[in-house]
């Protein structure tokens, strides 16, 4: 088998997607079927049956009503031996964990079900019952995309993963192995809402490393772990998201956005904002721009 890393959603401020998959093709070679994984999680609804799911070493019948959930470093693969449909959702935790306890609360499934637990709850159950038709109004909200369907697909996005926390939470099926990468952001956490509030300031490594009492090469190797990308990106991403609201909804110069949000050049402003959204801010503010009457930032 072949084992890959995707970028599955790209570049985005609403980091999500859902779409119809079928699997690769079952008459493949063994050694020539591709595994991956990628920084988003992953819920599967088997809309029909006809293949089997790889997740790791393990091989899983798929059957029609089966939800599979799936996360960020669990190699995986759908193979079609026979009209297999799937339905996909994939979200970066960002949309849903904002740095708190609670937030990922949403999120321990993914990480903390049991060893022993297969990753599927299985079509007829009362919690996939519930939680199917959940994942039909978000597919309808995302098709439809009316006025509002972000915050839409955010809340009934909530529920859905909050119902799947409560069902391992009754069934005590949680394994703590999650807890060690709790523990691991807490540690951090001072220095990433730091960063959160203080983006648009020069920042070093060291001066993180020394908020939270820490070299700089284990500050360094821990926020890697933590945050999935190095310090230095993760800065320069909270920049350029911001500075792309900012084009998007103020009549600020595209000097005036580099500067405020921490780029002392404007040539690699330029160059950093073109390489994360495709086009040149100018650009881009005439195909994003949000409101048609312009507001002045102050």
């Amino acid at each position: 088998m072949i084992y890959t890393t995707d970028e599955v959603i790209g570049q985005s401020e609403f980091p999500f997607d859902i779409f119809e998959g079928s699997g690769e093709p079952g008459s493949a070679p063994l050694e020539t079927l591709r595994l991956h994984n990628h920084r988003c999680l992953e819920i599967n609804y088997v809309m029909q049956d006809g293949g089997c799911y790889h997740i790791g070493s393990q091989k899983y019948e798929l059957h029609t009503g089966d939800i599979c959930i799936i996360n960020n470093q669990e190699y995986h693969m759908a193979v079609n031996q026979g009209g297999l449909l799937l339905k996909v959702i994939v979200f970066d935790p960002d949309l849903v964990w904002t740095g708190n306890r609670t937030d990922y609360l949403y999120l321990q499934a993914f990480f903390e079900r049991s060893q022993l637990d297969s990753p599927f709850l299985k079509a007829g159950l009362p919690i996939t019952q519930e939680l199917t038709p959940i994942l039909f109004d978000i597919d309808r909200e995302w098709k439809e995309q009316k006025p509002g369907y972000q915050l839409l697909i955010k809340a009934h996005l909530l529920k859905l993963l909050a119902m799947i926390y409560r069902f391992y939470v009754e069934k005590e099926h949680f394994s703590g192995s999650g807890t060690k990468h709790w523990k691991n952001y807490h540690s951090i956490v001072e220095a990433v809402d730091y960063i959160n509030a203080h983006y648009s300031e020069p920042l070093t490594l060291g001066q993180m490393a020394g908020l939270v009492h820490m070299s700089e090469h284990y500050f360094s190797s821990m926020f890697s772990q933590v945050m999935e990308m190095p310090f230095s990106k993760y800065v320069l991403e909270k920049r350029l998201t911001q500075a792309g609201m900012l084009l998007k909804t103020t009549d600020a110069s595209v000097t005036e956005i580099a500067l405020m949000n921490g780029f002392g050049s404007i040539s690699y402003f330029n160059k950093m904002f073109r390489k994360k959204y495709g086009l040149p801010p100018i650009m881009y503010r005439r195909e994003h721009r949000i409101t048609e009457k312009s507001t002045t930032f102050p």
